[in-house]
């Protein structure tokens, strides 16, 4: 079973990501890895480029509870897979801390536009499946047989789906070995994720 150790979000307008490049130079020797400057410099519009992996150098800061003025920023690189998912990959300070939190995996989303580059990191934490893994729990106790069964009619055109009574809505979720899977059902009062 995985869980979410952190999750960490940044936007960069392009304006500013713009003037900075152009009044510090060094800002991509000092930000970026020699792959990212190939990537973003090989693009029309380097500077879309720039901001979104600048965005998620921040999240993954958040995620570690590290400030951005103290540690060096080429040390998170986001690189991309062969069918170009974006991911993120820890050196130095940086991979130590994850490892002190437990941080196993990621899970990185980037989107820009004509002015803004935003960036949400997700740190994971792989734990081993306990013995609830895969069966449907419930936040509500479990109905008494005596009641009504699943599919029976309630009432004029109401029907009670078998997860518990429509009329006190509660979560219900899914315990699974995949990463992130919660089912809602009716509407929560409170989300309940294992």
């Amino acid at each position: 079973m995985t869980s979410i150790v952190g999750v960490g979000l940044d936007a960069v307008e392009l304006v500013r990501m713009r003037a900075a490049l152009e009044r510090t130079p060094t800002l991509k020797e000092r930000a970026f890895t020699e792959d990212e400057r190939t990537y973003c410099l090989a693009k029309r519009d380097p500077t879309e480029r720039f901001a979104v992996r600048f965005a998620a150098k921040e999240a993954v800061l958040k995620v570690l509870g590290e400030s951005i003025w103290r540690l060096a920023l080429h040390e998170i690189e986001v690189v991309r897979d062969e069918t170009g998912k974006p991911g993120i990959v820890l050196h130095g300070r940086f991979a130590q801390r994850a490892e002190a939190l437990g941080i196993t995996s990621w899970q990185l989303s980037l989107t820009h536009t004509d002015a803004t580059a935003s960036a949400v990191a997700v740190g994971l934490r792989d734990e081993p499946a306990g013995p609830a893994a895969g069966r449907l729990e419930s936040a509500q106790p479990e109905p008494d047989p005596r009641e009504r069964q699943p599919g029976q009619q309630r009432g004029d055109d109401e029907v009670e789906t078998g997860l518990g009574q429509l009329e006190r809505p509660e979560v219900a979720h899914r315990v699974v070995d995949e990463p992130l899977l919660v089912a809602l059902v009716a509407e929560p009062r409170q989300a309940v994720v294992q």
